[in-house]
Protein backbone atom coordinates (compact mmCIF):
# COMPACT_ATOMS: atom_id res chain seq x y z
CA UNK A 1 0.00 0.00 0.00
CA UNK A 2 2.82 2.73 0.85
CA UNK A 3 4.71 1.45 -2.05
CA UNK A 4 1.87 2.76 -4.20
CA UNK A 5 1.22 5.46 -2.30
CA UNK A 6 5.00 6.65 -2.63
CA UNK A 7 5.72 5.89 -6.75
CA UNK A 8 2.13 7.92 -7.09
CA UNK A 9 3.89 10.93 -5.10
CA UNK A 10 7.03 10.53 -6.78
CA UNK A 11 5.03 10.87 -10.20
CA UNK A 12 3.06 13.79 -8.96
CA UNK A 13 6.30 15.43 -8.07
CA UNK A 14 8.46 14.89 -11.54
CA UNK A 15 4.88 15.81 -13.51
CA UNK A 16 5.17 18.91 -11.42
CA UNK A 17 8.93 19.38 -12.35
CA UNK A 18 8.23 19.18 -15.74
CA UNK A 19 5.17 21.42 -16.03
CA UNK A 20 7.22 24.09 -14.36
CA UNK A 21 10.32 23.36 -16.51
CA UNK A 22 7.95 23.55 -19.63
CA UNK A 23 6.02 26.33 -19.01
CA UNK A 24 8.78 28.37 -18.13
CA UNK A 25 10.78 27.74 -21.00
CA UNK A 26 7.83 28.73 -22.96
CA UNK A 27 7.17 31.93 -21.05
CA UNK A 28 10.71 33.02 -21.22
CA UNK A 29 10.87 32.50 -24.79
CA UNK A 30 7.78 34.15 -25.04
CA UNK A 31 8.54 37.09 -23.16
CA UNK A 32 11.99 37.63 -24.83
CA UNK A 33 10.29 37.72 -27.81
CA UNK A 34 7.89 40.86 -26.31
CA UNK A 35 10.92 42.62 -25.37
CA UNK A 36 12.97 42.16 -28.41
CA UNK A 37 10.19 43.62 -30.91
CA UNK A 38 6.94 44.85 -28.69
CA UNK A 39 5.19 46.60 -32.23
CA UNK A 40 4.68 43.19 -33.21
CA UNK A 41 2.47 42.22 -29.74
CA UNK A 42 0.73 45.16 -30.25
CA UNK A 43 0.31 46.33 -26.16
CA UNK A 44 0.56 49.98 -25.30
CA UNK A 45 -0.57 49.93 -21.70
CA UNK A 46 1.05 49.23 -18.60
CA UNK A 47 1.88 46.62 -17.25
CA UNK A 48 4.65 45.70 -19.57
CA UNK A 49 3.48 42.26 -21.02
CA UNK A 50 7.46 40.75 -22.28
CA UNK A 51 9.35 41.89 -18.84
CA UNK A 52 6.31 40.17 -16.63
CA UNK A 53 5.63 36.80 -19.32
CA UNK A 54 9.88 36.79 -18.33
CA UNK A 55 10.08 36.85 -14.70
CA UNK A 56 7.57 34.68 -14.50
CA UNK A 57 8.85 32.25 -16.73
CA UNK A 58 12.10 32.52 -15.00
CA UNK A 59 10.33 32.37 -11.26
CA UNK A 60 8.79 28.97 -12.64
CA UNK A 61 12.15 27.33 -14.01
CA UNK A 62 13.49 28.42 -10.72
CA UNK A 63 10.84 26.55 -8.80
CA UNK A 64 11.53 23.61 -11.27
CA UNK A 65 15.21 23.21 -11.03
CA UNK A 66 14.88 23.38 -6.99
CA UNK A 67 12.40 20.36 -6.91
CA UNK A 68 14.49 18.56 -9.14
CA UNK A 69 17.75 19.17 -6.69
CA UNK A 70 15.55 18.81 -3.73
CA UNK A 71 13.79 15.43 -4.74
CA UNK A 72 16.71 13.81 -7.09
CA UNK A 73 19.59 14.39 -5.22
CA UNK A 74 20.65 11.35 -2.89
CA UNK A 75 20.70 12.87 0.61
CA UNK A 76 22.78 11.25 3.68
CA UNK A 77 20.78 8.76 5.06
CA UNK A 78 20.92 7.84 8.97
CA UNK A 79 22.19 4.77 10.16
CA UNK A 80 20.00 1.77 10.28
CA UNK A 81 18.94 1.07 14.57
CA UNK A 82 19.86 -2.11 15.90
CA UNK A 83 18.23 -5.26 15.46
CA UNK A 84 16.72 -6.14 19.07
CA UNK A 85 17.88 -4.90 22.35
CA UNK A 86 19.69 -1.54 22.29
CA UNK A 87 22.61 -2.41 24.87
CA UNK A 88 23.23 -6.01 26.93
CA UNK A 89 23.77 -5.97 30.20
CA UNK A 90 27.35 -5.16 30.27
CA UNK A 91 27.20 -1.86 28.25
CA UNK A 92 28.04 -3.35 24.63
CA UNK A 93 25.82 -3.16 21.45
CA UNK A 94 22.95 -5.18 21.58
CA UNK A 95 22.18 -7.78 18.73
CA UNK A 96 23.88 -7.80 15.60
CA UNK A 97 23.23 -4.79 14.02
CA UNK A 98 21.33 -4.55 10.29
CA UNK A 99 23.45 -5.44 7.51
CA UNK A 100 25.12 -2.84 5.45
CA UNK A 101 24.00 -0.11 8.22
CA UNK A 102 27.25 2.15 9.72
CA UNK A 103 27.41 0.44 12.95
CA UNK A 104 27.76 -2.62 11.11
CA UNK A 105 30.51 -1.26 9.03
CA UNK A 106 32.21 0.62 12.73
CA UNK A 107 31.92 -2.97 14.45
CA UNK A 108 33.40 -4.80 11.64
CA UNK A 109 36.07 -2.08 11.40
CA UNK A 110 36.59 -2.37 15.16
CA UNK A 111 36.86 -6.30 14.94
CA UNK A 112 39.15 -5.91 12.28
CA UNK A 113 41.48 -3.75 13.80
CA UNK A 114 44.14 -5.13 16.41
CA UNK A 115 43.71 -3.91 19.62
CA UNK A 116 39.68 -3.26 19.20
CA UNK A 117 40.28 0.40 18.04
Amino acid sequence: MWDVLYALGRGLIKFLIALFIGVGVGLVTIGSLAIKSPEVWNFRQPPPFGPLLLGIGAGLLTAGAVMFILIFIPWPRRSAPLVGSARREDGGPGEEPLPGSTFARAESFRRETPGGA
